[in-house]
């Protein structure tokens, strides 16, 4: 067994229920909402998905560019105690709400880890899965694209449109790929953002901020996301976790 999924406690089996995902990847923007997610709803940690393919460090600066030819460096992560990485599945029950901390594994892996991720999900009784991210052509706002038509459609009516064509690399991309292929539909948000090519994970706050605020309207969701217009980039980039250390080549 090379990828497996660790539950804590009962396994709450939910009706109906939505997953965000927010992984490491282009401005953080995907892992700085998840985060913000997590520190708001205070949800409860239901498992954690262990993999030999989660590198603790790679080779060059962007995590969710994997390479056949740079497999990442193993090992574990240091801040006082020590932790391997990891995916985490928080649940608030009382929303219905699954949120995944993502991780990007390294090429050979990626397939494996986003299937047994969405694997875990569908045993959660997950229906739909919303995926927060980044692209790179600059300006404000956010783009969206689904898994089917009616969905576009519905994300139109609620103020959103199409824009982005291109990749959607790593994690996040993956679990709605094949979330499609299980019968799971699925939503991603796009925040604009420019990229920075010395640190392509340098956290934009308030594009992060942008897609938490559509993601508001699609979940009907009360959460203040003032705060992170408010703080500064300096600042929120020693608390966010870039895979737990400030080497830029580690997720």
């Amino acid at each position: 067994m090379e990828s497996w999924v660790n539950i804590f406690g009962d396994k709450p089996s939910l009706m109906e229920s939505k997953a965000v995902v927010g992984s490491p990847g282009l401005r953080s923007i995907g892992k700085l909402a998840i985060e913000f997610m997590i520190n708001q709803l205070k949800p409860r940690l239901t498992g954690e998905l262990l993999s030999r393919y989660f590198p603790t460090a790679y080779p060059f600066s962007a995590s969710y560019v994997s390479s056949p030819m740079y497999l990442g460096e193993s090992g574990v992560f240091v801040e006082g105690t020590t932790k391997v990485p990891r995916i985490e599945f928080y649940v608030e029950e009382e929303l219905g709400l699954v949120l995944v901390k993502g991780y990007q594994a390294d090429f050979n892996g990626q397939y494996e880890v986003a299937r047994e991720a969405v694997n875990f999900l569908k045993e959660l009784g997950v229906k739909e899965i919303i995926s927060l991210a980044g692209h790179g052509q600059g300006g404000k706002g956010v783009h969206c694209a689904a898994t089917s038509m009616d969905r576009v459609n519905a994300l139109k009516s609620q103020g959103l449109d199409t824009g982005y064509v291109g990749p959607f690399l790593g994690f996040s991309g993956l679990v709605i790929g094949i979330g499609k292929t299980e019968g799971i539909d699925g939503i991603c948000l796009f925040g604009k953002t420019e990229p920075i090519q010395e640190e392509p994970e340098f956290p934009d706050l308030l594009a992060a901020k942008t897609v938490l605020d559509a993601l508001k309207v699609i979940l009907n969701l009360n959460i203040d996301t003032s705060s992170l217009e408010k703080a500064k980039s300096e600042d929120i980039s020693r608390s966010v976790n870039f895979g737990e250390q400030n080497d830029r080549r580690t997720v």
